[in-house]
């Protein structure tokens, strides 16, 4: 019995150190973070403009976060980057296709990535881009978190995924499919021209109004669904299941004969889901 005393004595010990050392971490850190962090966090600033696009067909951003503001522009691409994480952002044009994305070679703990996370996100980047307007064939943006705004964009294929934050799009033009995945946050998407509807919604709400020619697939996890439909109800064939929450669907004029067959798949777990049907020259709900 005597044998064990030295070893729990240095198992007591050890846990003391440990857990003075995490205390220290943390005393640290909250004193880094309210202060004098940001002269450890390097930061870039960054342009492509004046730069024609005649051959570019596809977009693809990926960011880790940060506020990115898209919109139709001239003839000439337009993008100016402020207060990025230095070296972790590469961004050009090659094979048809403008990138901003990370660097392959770069490790998430290297390039401030940890630093920033630590500091509570004090690097917090702006992406203004402007783009030429015409039809692209993919137009893809890829968020961590932050907020992210798209005007009048057109492309056969719209692909929108946000990790965290809130995203508002505006006059999108997705001839194909737009697809949206939201983990959480608030998404909104109006007076929108698509082919096909596909959303993926985690936590929080999802708007949408505009017209949908194809198909409508909408897989929601907890929040609320607003759907306004531009067009006749009686050309949708529902499917809804849903789990706790209600369901309000304004109908509109069911008088006016179905001339389409456009299968709607509504898959909500927690929450309220709202569909109205709307005339779009009228703007409003059809009586």
């Amino acid at each position: 019995m005597d044998e064990l005393k030295p070893r729990n004595y240095t198992a007591v010990v050890s846990l003391i150190i440990i857990l003075a050392g995490i205390v220290l971490l943390v005393i640290g850190l909250i004193i880094w973070h309210t202060g004098g962090s940001e002269k450890y966090l390097k930061a870039e600033d960054f342009s492509i403009t004046n730069q024609g696009m005649d051959d570019v067909t596809s977009i693809n951003l990926e960011i880790d976060n940060g506020i990115v503001r898209i919109k139709r522009g001239g003839d000439k691409l337009d993008c100016v980057v402020t207060n990025a994480p230095e070296g972790v952002y590469a961004h050009g044009i090659k094979d048809n296709k403008f990138y901003i994305e990370k660097k392959t070679s770069s490790f998430w703990f290297a390039n401030n990535g940890l630093l920033n996370l630590l500091a509570g996100n004090k690097l917090r980047p702006t992406f203004e881009i402007s783009i030429p307007d015409k039809l692209y064939d993919s137009f893809s943006v890829e968020l961590g978190s932050g907020e992210l705004e798209i005007d009048d964009i057109r492309a056969k294929y719209v692909k929108i995924e946000s990790g965290a934050g809130e995203v508002n799009a505006n006059n999108i033009v997705a001839e194909n499919k737009l697809e949206a995945d939201m983990g959480a946050g608030k998404q909104s998407y109006s007076n929108c021209e698509v082919g096909e509807l596909d959303f993926d919604c985690g936590a929080g709400e999802t708007e949408f109004s505009g017209s949908i020619s194809d198909k409508v697939d909408i897989d929601g996890g907890v929040g609320a669904i607003k759907l306004t439909i531009y067009g006749n109800y009686n050309d949708y064939d529902l499917d809804i299941d849903k789990g706790i929450g209600g369901v309000d669907i304004n109908k509109g004029d069911t008088s006016v004969g179905s001339t389409k067959n456009i299968p709607m798949k509504i898959d909500c777990g927690i929450g309220e889901i709202k569909l109205d049907f709307v005339n779009k020259n009228r703007g409003e709900v059809n009586s």
